[in-house]
Order: C-alpha cells, then structure tokens, then sequence
C-alpha cells in the first residue's frame, strides 16, 4: 500500500496506446509521467505464450497496411527493430475453400462468390464516401448488402462474407459500421498487404523497445523505471478536485496527477472495473455502452506431422458450413515455423464466447471433427491445443472437513493449489518443475544404534569420514551424488545420517518410485483431494468462498486470548479461533510473515538449523534423439556424468516411455 507524490500525468494502461502517449508526452519535455498497468507486462493485446516449444501471439499477431502510399508506423517500428514477419497471401483462397462433405469446392464457383462481394464492397466504399461526416447516417454493412440484394445465403457465401468482414473486425457485418470501415482507413492509406508476425521475442516487443526509449533498464535490458508500476490494478479516478485528479487501485496504493491519462480497452471502460468520479458524462457513457467488445479467439493445433497441403498458395483454406463462423479460417505455418506441424483456426463473436466457455477437450473434439471432413478419417489426433482463454495446507483442510470443521479458510499466496506440486508446458509437454517423484531412494542403514533423542545425530559425511570413505574419485563423486544429493537435494556434510538413514518413506513403503508424467499435473491430487470438501462449479473449477487465492499473509497476530489475525498484502484481514500455517521452510525463515508475539526462541532456532534445499530440473528439446533407449531401455532411462567438478550437471534422464517424444 503507497501514497504517492503527485505526479504531471498519469497514464492508466500499458499497451501500445499508453506506452505511446508516454513517449510523445516525453518528447515534449513532459517527463514527470507515472505509467499503472494491471498486468505484469507492457504490451496490452500484444501479449505471446509458449506452445509446442514456438512463441506463438495470443492477441494481436499481423502487422496490418504495408506497401500503401504512405508507411505504417507499426510496420517501420517492425523493421528498425528486425522483427520476425512473414506476409499473408490470401489470394488462392478460393481454391482451398472445403464443403461439410469434404470435398473442395469449384475454384470458378467460389471466385463467382468472391467477385460478387468484392463489386458489393465497391458500391459500398461509393456510397460511404456520401455519407455526412457527422455519421448521424451511418448504417450497418448488412444494411448495406440488403439495400444491395446481397445478402450471403449459401455455405459458401456466407463463408467468404466471414473472411471479408468477421476475420477482419471480429464482428458480423450486422453490427459493424458501413461508414467507419469501408474503406478501412488502414488499408486505404497504408496498403492492402499484412504481414503475420513470428518473432520469438514476440510482438509486444515493439512496445518493450518504444519503453525503453524513455524508461530506465538494467544491464539485462529490463525496465527498472520507477514510473513504471506494474500489477497496478486501478479501480477508482476521482477527478472531483479542480487542480488534482486520485487514482486508486486494489491494493490501496494512491496516486495523484494533474491529469489523467486512460488508455484501458472498451471492455474495461465498459465494465465496473474502473469507477469514475464524479461519473462520466452521459454522452461518454453512451458513447461507451453503442459498442460491443469484440472477441477475437486464435486456437492453436499440434499435430504429430503434416498432413496438409504447404506450399505456394496453400497458407489458408476456408470451411464452408451451414453454421456460419465454425471453425471457418484456417491456417498453416510452414514458413513461419517449419516442422512444426502446427495449425491455427480463428473464431470471432459468438462462436468465440461459447468455445471459451468450454473446456479445451470439448473444442479440440469439434476442431478435429471439422479437419476429418476436409482431409479424411486417418489424419492423426491433435497432441495439444492451445486457446486464448500446497499439500500440506489442503491436506490439513481435507482433514479437518472430515471431522466435521467446515467453518475454514484457506489463504494461498499463489494462483493456484498445490504447493510444489507445479507442472509448466515445455515443448508442448506438461513437465513437473516441483515435485516428481513419490518415493524417494533407499539409504544405507548405519544409524540404528543411535539414541532416539536424535542428539548424537552426525551427518552423513562425517560418518563417511569415520569409515574413511570419503568419495574422491570423478565416479565416487557421482555415485555419491546420486545417493544423497539427487534425493535430498543437499550434499551429505548437511544432511542428517540418523533421520535419512534409513529413509522411512522407502523402509515403510518399499524402494520403487514412480515418475509422475500426466497431462494434468502432479498438482492434480491436491486439486482432487480439494473437491472432496471444496464446491466446485459446472466446468469443476473450484469457487469455493473458503479458499482464497492470490493471498500473500504478511502477519499472523495470536496475541489475543480466542482470536488470532491473519493480515494480507492487499490489506485484507481474517480472524479464526485457530490458524494453521503449512508453508514451508523457506517461508518461514524470511520475512515474508511476520508472526505477533515472535514465535519462542526453540521454534525460532529449529527454523534456523535447516538449509531450504533447492533442487532444480532442466528440460531441454532436441530435433532428433540420439541417445540410447528402446534396444536396452531398462538400462538407459539415466546416466551419470562423472566430473572432476562435483555435481556439474551429474544426472540426466530420458523420456522415451514417459513422453513418447525425444526429450531431456
């Protein structure tokens, strides 16, 4: 929470329209600006993701209007900073354009459709030019067409129409405008050409070099600026004071400005997320609610190999059916990521609400029933899609529903459950990145003779030193690694000879251990286990009251007698009868919670003589295996690189029984 010093300008929104409005006031000599965005990023809709090991643009992804009369200023931005850009070439469109019976259609059938349109979007731009600048005659491009008897009727009508119109504003020509957009003012001054974007760095990376123009970065080229405030979600501007406008966000951070700059989407100034005081104007707020949000939806398909036509002329085909808009635009990227065997489908509107709603199952289902019909019963299934769209803690709540205390809540710092149990995409593949296995290696049983008290307890080095077995060797390093270091995660001078020798997890419940490798993460057992007491919605996401996420504490007050506080971050505050802390160790040596009175001395040193071992896994993907595996696969699973250097990348794994795919 920070109150701030009053600032010249405050720019509300961090994409390409704030960060520009930015740079021009900087240019000007205004450089007292403090920039609050939401996110964690600049960019806005340019925002890119990882799929199948490609960078690929979750929001915008073409560089639209090149080779006009006059230069586009995004595609300039584009070339001084050498980005990545492929052009579109739609023009043998029509001779890709597949029925629901699988069959193409007529190329000569399919150019009549498209002649005809492009003579109605001629006598459209005529009659736009006519129309008062005012707009008070606007009407709608379907308006039009009916004036013009062309109103798109069959299959394949319809489906041109959906690439004319719909792909481009992500809207069907009943609601767009006529006026505004024939003739597009992109196209008409910049040129007809676009020109998708498959740069690695991704598109908002043209925002990220515009930044870095007028806000400081570190010697890695990261924005330290401190006008600069991301995560800032503004929820209030009251611009009531004649002199100073307040802007407010959720996490009770104030800021004052001469003005105000806000440079949010329609969605936003549209929804209750921003309250305005005193309210707009009644004409900005009607200006506001004539307009739809437009929902533009990219679906990504990774394919075992390419079953589809690629070369010149083949980068689109279209999907003509009775159900306008269902999976109509699609296309492949042999030259933006060759080898990828990747598809894109576009949706828009409706179609676009109703699939992001569903569950990606759901969608990859009738994306590949779609592509059977075009190609056949044999092409392979779709490996991934991707759509635009801690144990102890909930072990200890499972527990105590069990037992009938249903009145709880569960504050968790992250947004997700699970705790280590965290699984990311690595080249297209749900790897783990915390938790893998579920046992753990045996040990060697030399301290069964010590007293249970634990206090003659030495580590596993220093026993190893009594035995004189200290490992010296490039391969007794190794070996050693692999007993000890590789299970716990801290060399043996560290790590207790009485509590991990034997370790009881093997002695009670044997020495097999199993990789976990499921598309569903291994966090998936504490989601499980969660819903056994948790409400869950219809799509089994839970919305339980009584688990909040994204609830960093920061102080655990158990002075009072029958109450303790729990305080957050965000200025929240909860008080329960009792509070059970299931953080782990790291957590609780840093100051990240703040515990009032401080906890005993004992507890405080126990915290303290523990390592928070660290352990750390690195994926990496390979164009081709070349490693050992099916011809001796129970010999070849690991193998151990024995160094002078002690564990210097000593253990590796392959995944040939775990992925299917060649991968470390």
């Amino acid at each position: 929470m920070a109150t701030s010093n009053a600032s010249k300008v405050i720019i509300v929104g961090a994409g390409m329209s704030g960060i520009s409005a930015a740079k021009r006031l900087f240019d000007l000599g205004v450089t007292d600006i403090l920039i609050l965005e939401a996110t964690n990023h600049i960019g806005g809709r340019m925002r890119s993701t990882r799929f199948a090991d490609l960078n690929v643009e979750m929001g915008a992804n073409w560089v639209e209007g090149v080779n006009g009369k006059e230069v586009n200023p995004i595609w300039e931005m584009a070339e001084n900073v050498g980005l990545r850009t492929f052009r579109s070439d739609y023009s043998n469109l029509s001779s890709n354009t597949y029925g629901q019976n699988g069959k193409k259609h007529d190329q000569k059938d399919v150019d009549e459709v498209m002649n005809d349109a492009e003579e109605t979007y001629k006598s459209a731009e005529e009659y736009s030019k006519k129309l008062p600048c005012s707009g008070h005659k606007d009407i709608s491009i379907k308006s039009f067409q009916r004036l013009e008897k062309r109103i798109p009727s069959s299959e394949v009508e319809m489906a041109v129409d959906y690439y004319n119109y719909d792909y481009e504003f992500a809207e069907p020509p009943r609601v767009t405008s006529l006026q505004s957009t024939v003739p597009l003012p992109t196209f008409a001054n910049y040129g007809d050409d676009v020109y998708f974007v498959a740069d690695q760095r991704g598109y908002e990376y043209l925002v990220y070099k515009m930044a870095t123009e007028f806000l400081e970065t570190d010697e890695e080229d990261n924005i330290v600026d401190p006008r600069l405030h991301l995560g800032q979600v503004v929820i209030n501007i009251d611009y009531s004071e004649e002199e100073t406008a307040t802007v407010s966000t959720d996490d009770g951070s104030v800021y004052k400005a001469d003005f105000v700059l806000v440079s949010v989407s329609l969605g936003v100034l549209q929804s209750d997320l921003i309250n305005f005081h005193p309210a707009l104007p009644d004409d900005k707020a009607q200006a506001l609610a004539e307009f739809d949000m437009a929902v533009y939806t990219k679906i990504f398909l990774k394919f075992p190999y390419k079953f589809w036509p690629d070369g010149d002329g083949s980068q689109f085909f279209l999907y003509a059916s009775e159900r306008r808009g269902y999976y109509p635009l699609w296309q492949q990227f042999e030259k933006e990521y060759p080898g990828a065997n990747v598809l894109m489908v576009t949706v828009t509107d409706d179609e676009s609400k109703r699939i992001e709603k569903q569950d990606d199952s759901e969608t990859k289902k009738e994306a590949m029933e779609v592509l059977r019909k075009i190609f056949g019963e044999d092409i392979p299934e779709a490996e991934y899609i991707l759509t635009y769209l801690k144990s102890q803690g909930i072990s200890a709540a499972k527990r105590l529903f069990d037992l009938g205390v249903t009145d709880i809540l569960i504050l968790e710092a992250t947004s997700h459950i699970g705790g280590r149990m965290r699984s990311t995409s690595f080249a297209g593949l749900n790897v783990e990145m915390g938790a893998n296995w579920e046992t753990y290696k045996s040990a060697e049983e030399f301290s069964k003779k010590l007293p249970c008290s634990g206090y003659k307890d030495i580590s596993i080095k220093s026993f190893q030193r009594l035995e004189k077995k200290i490992p010296s060797s490039e391969v007794e390093m190794a070996v050693d690694y692999f007993n000890y270091d590789y299970e716990f995660a801290e060399p043996p001078r560290v790590t207790s000879l009485q509590s991990t020798v034997p370790l009881p997890t093997f002695a009670d419940y044997g020495d097999d251990i199993y990789f976990v490798a499921d598309k569903r993460g291994y966090e998936y057992l504490v989601y499980k286990m969660a819903t056994e007491f948790l409400e869950t919605d219809e799509d089994n996401n839970i919305v339980d009251p009584r688990l909040h996420l994204g609830e960093v504490v920061i102080n655990i007050d158990y002075s009072e007698e029958e109450t303790a506080t729990v305080s957050t971050d965000d200025g929240s505050v909860y008080k329960a009868d009792f509070v059970l802390v299931s953080v782990n160790l790291g957590v609780l040596q840093s100051d990240l919670i703040n515990f009032d009175p401080a906890l005993p001395d004992d507890k405080a040193q126990a915290l303290a003589e523990f390592d928070m071992a660290v352990y750390t896994k690195i994926f990496l993907k390979f164009p081709s295996k070349f490693w050992p595996d099916k011809e001796i696969k129970e010999k070849s699973q690991f193998f151990l690189y024995a160094s002078e250097r002690r564990g210097y990348y000593p253990f590796w794994q392959q995944f040939e029984e775990e992925y299917r795919k060649p991968m470390f």
